[in-house]
């Protein structure tokens, strides 16, 4: 399975049980952060990551509780409620959990993990922990049970840390709960995440479909709109389909950041919340960009003319908007660092350069800066 973004592991859709303390403030304060195994594994099982787990205290309300010190200080507090983290359940009833992370980058207690975490049945847990470079921290990857081994595929991870023309292939074993790195050959997906994985009939595959592809240097994500198979008895990657779908990006001339999402949320804040809210948004983004942005104009931003249809949006593609044009359907996806578009096919050079300059310009306008088409 694939751990996703919007929403962090909990107890089955039930509300976590209200259970006290049996530690004090001492013992918190000694398992308060996180930490990297010393041997593979390494059995970090403890009474206050435990009762974080059984809770799902996030790491502000646990540090609170105990008066700790800030994160801002001292670094993240461990924690259990996090995103992009896998569970796997066997036959026998454990439930496996693996790695994950809490927050965002801007939180002081962002952390991406690289433990794995064993519910047994009769609700204790293990939790180990790895040397770094034996499992490094991974988040938004996807977990296949092959015999008495989890494959381990893909993985988000700190930018720094991406190997970007590599896919994380990662073997745990459930007798010992070692892990190790699987070496691979053939043309691979690359640095994948947020992808699902799929065991064929023989169990001798693993097919992967879906996510997000971050190549070379480049600071934005393409939809992975292949499918890859990887065959577990020669660790070799095959690609099954190659779909020449039209992909580019819109991104600013002087590299940087786009602040679209901030002038969207503008006119949320104008549309549902009071005028003094708003003008004080509008006046921070207006600062940061030398110039005030056009509001008005950014609902017609994908529209190159009245031929074009606006496609609903789908509740799992986040801050994608899609439209139809041609009998096409046009992706785009706004991030921090410009606007990935793909056509689900090839529209006609003369519409796709219509399009493009359409969307150019109206950037110019709404955001200001020059707006350029870039590959992908």
């Amino acid at each position: 399975m694939s751990g996703r973004r919007y929403a962090p592991q909990d107890l089955e859709g039930e509300e976590p049980p209200q259970i006290s303390p049996t530690f004090g403030r001492d013992l918190f304060l000694e398992w308060r952060e996180p930490r990297f195994g010393t041997s593979n594994p390494t059995d970090l099982t403890n009474p206050v990551w435990e009762w974080l787990i059984k809770t799902r205290k996030d790491a502000y309300q646990a540090n609170e509780g105990f008066n700790g010190p800030p994160s801002k200080e001292k670094g993240p507090v461990w924690c259990f409620r996090r995103f992009g983290q896998s569970t796997t359940t066997l036959t026998d009833g454990r439930k496996i959990y693996i790695a994950g992370e809490h927050e965002d980058h801007y939180d002081p207690d962002f952390y991406i993990y690289n433990d794995v975490v064993v519910e047994n049945s009769d609700g204790t847990h293990l939790i180990f922990g790895y040397p770094k470079d034996s499992f490094p921290p991974t988040d938004f990857h996807t977990a296949t049970q092959v015999g008495t081994h989890i494959i381990i595929i893909g993985s988000l991870g700190y930018r720094s840390e991406r190997h970007l023309n590599e896919s994380q292939i990662l073997r745990l074993s459930l007798k010992t709960f070692e892990i190790e790195k699987m070496a691979t050959t053939g043309n691979g997906p690359g640095w994948i995440h947020e992808h699902t994985a799929e065991l064929s009939s023989d169990c001798q595959k693993i097919i992967i479909s879906g996510g997000l592809i971050q190549r070379e240097d480049r600071n934005y994500f393409w939809e992975n709109i292949d499918e890859w198979e990887l065959d577990l008895s020669t660790w070799s990657w095959n690609r099954l389909t190659d779909k020449q779908w039209q992909r580019w990006a819109f991104v600013k001339k002087d590299k940087t950041p786009s602040h679209l999402y901030r002038i969207r949320a503008a006119i949320n804040i104008r549309d549902y919340c009071g005028k003094d809210q708003f003008a004080n948004e509008l006046q921070k983004i207006t600062s940061e960009l030398g110039r005030e942005p056009n509001l008005d104009l950014l609902p017609q931003l994908y529209r190159v003319d009245d031929s074009v249809k606006e496609i609903p949006p789908d509740e799992f593609l986040t801050n994608t908007f899609r439209i139809s044009i041609d009998d096409l359907t046009v992706r785009f996806k706004e991030g921090y660092s410009g606007i990935s578009a793909m056509v689900e096919g090839k529209l006609a050079p003369s519409r796709l350069k219509a399009l493009q300059d359409s969307i150019c310009i109206k950037l110019n306008q709404i955001h200001g800066g020059e707006w350029i088409v870039g590959e992908p």
